[in-house]
C-alpha cells in the first residue's frame, strides 16, 4: 500500500495478501475498538524516544501483539521470508512480509526491516482509517 500526500511525500508497506485482511480486521486498541490513532500515537511516541533498535524487535512485536491479538502468527519468523524456489510449487503461502531472505546480509537489517514493517502498518493504517 502507497499512501501519497501533497508536495509527493508517501507512506508504504508492504504485505502479503494473506495477512491483509487479518490484520486490518483484527486490529483492537486499548478500549476494543478500532481507532488507529491509539497504535500511531503510541509508535510516534517510542520513535521519539528512539526505542526502536537494530539489535532487536521485540519492541515492535510487543507493540504488534498488543494491538493484534488474534495476529500473532503473522511475525512468526517462519512468515519472514519468501518461499525458496524448491519449495515454490509446494505451497501456497510463498510470499513472506520481508520478501526475499538473501536481500538482508545480518541480524541488524533483519531487526531494522520488522521495526519499519511495524512502525509503517501503524502510519498507513492510520492515514487509511481516519
Amino acid at each position: 500500500m502507497r499512501i501519497l500526500f501533497n508536495g509527493g511525500n508517501h507512506l508504504e508497506w508492504v504485505c502479503p495478501w494473506r495477512f491483509l485482511e487479518q490484520i486490518l480486521t483484527g486490529y483492537r486498541d486499548r478500549d476494543n475498538k478500532q481507532n488507529w490513532g491509539h497504535i500511531y500515537s503510541d509508535i510516534a511516541a517510542l520513535e521519539s524516544r528512539h526505542a526502536f533498535s537494530d539489535r532487536s524487535f521485540s519492541i515492535a512485536k510487543s507493540i504488534f501483539d498488543l494491538y493484534f491479538p488474534k495476529c500473532q502468527n503473522v511475525l512468526d519468523p517462519n512468515n519472514w521470508w519468501n518461499v525458496d524456489q524448491k519449495t515454490w510449487w509446494q505451497t501456497k503461502d510463498r510470499a513472506g512480509i520481508l520478501g526475499q531472505r538473501e536481500n538482508f546480509k545480518s541480524n541488524p537489517e533483519v531487526y531494522s526491516a520488522l521495526n519499519n514493517w511495524v512502525i509503517n502498518l501503524a502510519k498507513v493504517g492510520f492515514h487509511l482509517c481516519k
